[in-house]
């Protein structure tokens, strides 16, 4: 990607410290060193306020990365080895439950640290996913308002995509509250 290297030079040209830029657009520091880094990609509404405090047209600082954005949003699943990495944890979890359904003291010695593993596994695949997925909701509204899209139009769109998953991800809680509670209340018994 070429807006990291763009970012920084231009910053530099217009005399602004990463401090000064990150007070400017009212994000901390370390998000604007990370846009730098090219570690992450700067949402439409980052590009906008660097657009307007750095008084370069959006156009130059994505022009370079809209190819590569393109093929990005058209290319293979980004996560693949997350993925594995998560089918091959719950597959590990579930060979052990014949063993789990047999022996009576199993909850304690085998069922807290696999059930603390194959929570660990699910965030880190959850975070490594919701990385990816912003990353790429960054590249489509940045390619709709480079085609002309309306700006409040896009970021409907991306409330909307937000709202299924806070309604999915309070399902998944409760369902884990549920497991938990069910699991305790057999073990009293």
């Amino acid at each position: 990607m070429e807006l990291p290297r763009q970012l920084t030079q231009i910053r530099q040209f217009r005399g602004y410290s990463v401090v000064q830029l990150a007070e400017k657009l009212r994000v901390p520091p370390t998000l604007v060193e990370t846009w730098e880094a090219g570690n992450r990609y700067p949402s439409l509404q980052a590009i906008l306020g660097l657009s307007r405090i750095l008084n370069v047209p959006v156009s130059r600082l994505v022009q370079a990365d809209l190819g590569r954005m393109r093929q990005q949003l058209r290319g293979k699943n980004p996560h693949q080895d997350t993925d594995l990495l998560l089918a091959l944890s719950l597959f590990f979890g579930f060979s052990w439950v014949p063993v789990l359904l047999v022996w009576r003291h199993w909850p304690w010695v085998f069922g807290v640290p696999l059930s603390l593993w194959l929570g660990v596994m699910g965030l880190v695949w959850h975070l490594d996913d919701r990385a990816h997925r912003s990353d790429r909701q960054h590249y489509r509204e940045i390619l709709g308002y480079v085609a002309g899209q309306d700006v409040a139009t896009l970021w409907r769109q991306r409330l909307r995509y937000r709202e299924r998953w806070v309604v999915a991800g309070s399902y998944a809680l409760l369902l884990v509250v549920l497991g938990v509670l069910g699991g305790l209340i057999v073990n009293q018994q």
